[in-house]
């Protein structure tokens, strides 16, 4: 007997390998499927400056990926006032990481192998906590079954368009999936675990700034929540939290003093808070009530307001990026003025919330509630204006990207919406179904869920709050629903199989 055990093992090893190797690759094919479709990467207007950033930061440390030096001064121009930098100023609001990120993926292989780091990045931060919490509680199948599985449900969804985007938005979602880890097992974790959510983390929030105020919004919701589960070693979560916060604030001052030695330029953030103050309707009252005010600096774009009576003047996306007359606002002003108009927006929103608090957290309320029902994968991909305003930008090298095959106006995008708000849904359902039950979810998975829906809702929050309502950002958490149904589904009843540890 011990003879055939021994000799039958290699062969049952073998078929344990191909069984993970298939459900594996079937997982990771699945993230990919709107690349192959489409025939190239999804992309956004912002695609094109985050990769000019990234190649002009390679140049500056004298890494030359890209020919810059063949761009004319008229091109550099014309890609500067795209972008809202001059020859004083440097735009902060879009990150160098993510930049430098999408810069060498293209250089050294195309920038459609973008989607393969992004479904990389997915499929370390599944196995965080799945690891975590089958290392806890112990599931009858394989680890590799028990993180495709999940992965695979959420592919039905909106993850396979995130995947194949180039832009930092899958990044949001493998955050919330470190600090749901975080909060729900961070005193059991072991020490690789840590680093490898830290890491993970850390890359997420110098991603985008939205990624950072999340972030902030959920220390305190995770201490809290860890508070009332671990008791004593409540404060290990929110601080891992706090630390990729502080590598988003040490990379900003860096960025600054970088900027400021080698450019001898001033870094400025376009007013995306002042914007969404005045489109909501409170931040207009203020100003009309105070200025104009040589004390207050966003009074200057006031001014600026009424060289028009448009009314898609005051939408915030327009008062930040329109250069029309018509429609322009911020873009129109000295650079002076825009560098002082940004850097107010946080004592202008103070003195919004002092001077009207209902009208404010009403539109606060309004904004977040429309943008956790705003989540159609239409943004992902590219309009004609993209394409053009893409394919045009003479600071990209020669085919960076390409049209695909996907356009918004296919009569199937319409069908694939209504399918994803079926699967939502059911999602939904399922999920309350478990941690309503008694028996379904030990404790810590139901933290972990709880926070991962707190998540989704301080994004909407960030997003649609404090920038504007748009189904991209909404798109781009929404498919953790799925993946986190199916986890808990696995996960059901494990306390009948391991009892719980007492921490």
């Amino acid at each position: 007997m011990r003879a055939k055990a021994t000799a039958s093992s290699p062969r049952l090893f073998a078929i344990r390998g191909f069984r993970n190797a298939f459900w594996f690759g079937i997982a990771f094919m699945s993230c990919l499927t709107v690349l192959a479709v489409n025939g190239s990467a999804l992309f956004y207007f912002d695609s094109s400056g985050y990769l000019i950033q990234g190649f002009s930061a390679f140049s500056q440390a004298g890494i030359h990926l890209s020919d810059l030096s063949q761009v004319t001064a008229a091109s550099g121009d014309a890609a500067a006032q795209v972008s809202g930098e001059t020859n004083n100023t440097v735009n902060g609001s879009r990150s160098l990481v993510y930049g430098l990120v999408l810069a060498a993926v293209t250089a050294f292989a195309r920038v459609e192998f973008i989607a393969l780091f992004n479904t990389a990045l997915v499929f370390l931060a599944v196995l965080l906590p799945i690891k975590v919490a089958t290392r806890r509680y112990g599931i009858p199948s394989s680890l590799t079954f028990t993180i495709s599985i999940p992965i695979l449900v959420a592919a039905s969804s909106a993850l396979p368009f995130y995947t194949a985007y180039a832009m930092p938005d899958v990044f949001a979602a493998v955050l919330l999936l470190v600090v749901a880890t975080f909060t729900a097992f961070a005193p059991t974790m072991r020490t690789w675990e840590v680093f490898l959510g830290l890491a993970l983390a850390s890359l997420a929030v110098l991603s985008h700034p939205s990624h950072i105020l999340m972030t902030i919004v959920l220390v305190p919701i995770s201490a809290v929540v860890s508070g009332f589960l671990h008791r004593r070693k409540a404060w290990i979560a929110p601080l891992l939290i706090l630390i990729p916060v502080a590598v988003a604030f040490t990379e900003r001052v860096t960025f600054k003093i970088a900027v400021e030695e080698t450019t001898e330029s001033k870094v400025v953030y376009f007013p995306i808070l002042t914007a969404r103050l005045i489109a909501d309707g409170p931040g207009l009252k203020y100003l009309e009530d105070n200025c104009p005010n040589v004390e207050i600096a966003t009074c200057a774009l006031f001014e600026a307001l009424q060289k028009s009576d448009d009314p898609m003047r005051l939408t915030a996306s327009h008062i930040i990026f329109a250069s029309d007359p018509a429609l322009g606002s911020y873009r129109l002003m000295s650079e002076e003025d825009q560098r002082r108009v940004g850097e107010e927006q946080i004592k202008y929103f103070f003195n919004v919330l002092i001077s009207k608090p209902v009208p404010l957290i009403l539109a606060f309320g309004r904004n977040t509630l429309e943008q956790a029902f705003t989540f159609k994968i239409d943004m992902t991909i590219p309009s004609e204006a993209i394409v053009t305003s893409v394919l045009s930008n003479p600071r990209l090298p020669p085919a960076t990207f390409s049209k695909g095959s996907l356009e918004r106006t296919q009569h199937w995008v319409r069908w694939v919406n209504y399918s994803h708000v079926v699967i939502y849904a059911i999602s939904l359902v399922v999920i309350g179904v478990l941690l309503i039950r008694s028996d379904g979810l030990p404790r810590h998975l139901r933290v972990m869920a709880l926070m991962i829906l707190l998540g989704i809702l301080v994004n909407a929050l960030v997003c649609g709050g404090l920038s504007q309502p748009a189904d991209r950002y909404g798109a781009r958490v929404i498919w953790l629903l799925p993946l986190l149904a199916t986890m808990m589904v696995l996960f059901r009843n494990v306390t009948s199989r391991r009892r719980e540890a007492s921490l």
